[in-house]
């Protein structure tokens, strides 16, 4: 790809996550999605909206890749949650579980309890 078609392509991070929804960023070589399945249908109702972003699937870091990564704990399975007014709610560990990420979400937003819907 030319270098002038490259440059046009380029965005930040945040210019993937939505301004409607809180967003959800973990890699593709990790199990965070599997073992998290239920954290994609969070909070029983009204619906939390959660958009899903996959690293090396979705979008890739050409700039500061490595630094990135491990500020975001991605490099090591981990997961970032970004808040709909693009700033960052929680870097998730590796062990973190679908309840624990609910909970953030339920802290964060005032509720008392953190229901958890079906799995997609």
């Amino acid at each position: 790809m030319e270098q002038d078609a490259r440059q046009r392509r380029q965005y930040s991070v945040l210019d993937l996550c939505s301004c409607s929804a809180f967003t959800l960023i973990g890699a593709k070589d990790t199990s965070f999605f599997e073992k998290n399945a239920a954290a994609l249908d969070l909070l029983g109702e009204p619906r939390v909206p959660v958009d899903v972003l996959t690293y090396g699937e979705d979008f890739s870091i050409t700039v500061g890749k490595d630094n990135w990564l491990q500020s975001t704990g991605l490099h090591t399975g981990g997961a970032v949650l970004i808040r709909p007014d693009q700033h960052i709610l929680a870097v998730l560990p590796t062990e973190a579980d679908a309840a624990s990420i609910a909970n953030i979400l339920a802290n964060h937003l005032g509720r008392s309890q953190a229901p958890l819907s079906a799995a997609r």
